[in-house]
């Protein structure tokens, strides 16, 4: 029916919202996109992960602003003036060396080297026929498998 106060019709798969409630719907329907585009382009996968690494970054209010004290107006640089901000402190350098080594760890778990097995047996003349044999062998080997083991035993037709 027609709702008398506003002048709207009701439905009951359209009940009226308030603004609040309809931002939060577009809210949790925006989350439940996935916002992992996936691998597009190196320039891409190197801007998200300048992003995460930095998004991961905390500041430490009290060295920042012990440093400005001392620093006095030269924190603020002008233009082609250069600025002596003095030594690293262990603790932030073993911080940075973590994270690289974490990052390493992380990388090697992507691409592994595929290793040659020996007894394996050799159906191929070259590389790229390997290459081509592995393939056929993924897409048509379940169709296949039975001739092939016919000619092994010698019981093909």
């Amino acid at each position: 029916g027609i709702n008398a106060e506003y002048g709207v019709h009701e439905h009951k798969n359209h009940p009226p919202m308030t603004c609040q409630g309809t931002e939060s719907g577009y809210s949790r329907r925006a989350k439940k996109k996935n916002p992992d585009p996936g691998f597009a382009d190196f320039a891409q996968s190197h801007f998200r992960q300048y992003e995460r690494i930095t998004g991961q970054l905390r500041v430490n209010d009290s060295a920042y602003e012990r440093q400005r004290q001392r620093m006095g107006e030269s924190f603020y640089p002008q233009a082609g003036q250069i600025i002596e901000t003095g030594r690293d402190e262990l603790s932030a350098i073993d911080k940075m060396a973590a994270d690289v080594e974490r990052q390493i760890t992380k990388r090697s778990k992507y691409s592994r080297r595929r290793t040659h097995v020996d007894d394996a047996d050799i159906s191929y003349i070259n590389e790229r026929n390997k290459k081509f044999n592995e393939k056929c062998e993924r897409f048509y080997g379940s169709y296949t498998e039975e001739i092939r083991q016919n000619l092994e035993r010698g019981t093909a037709l």
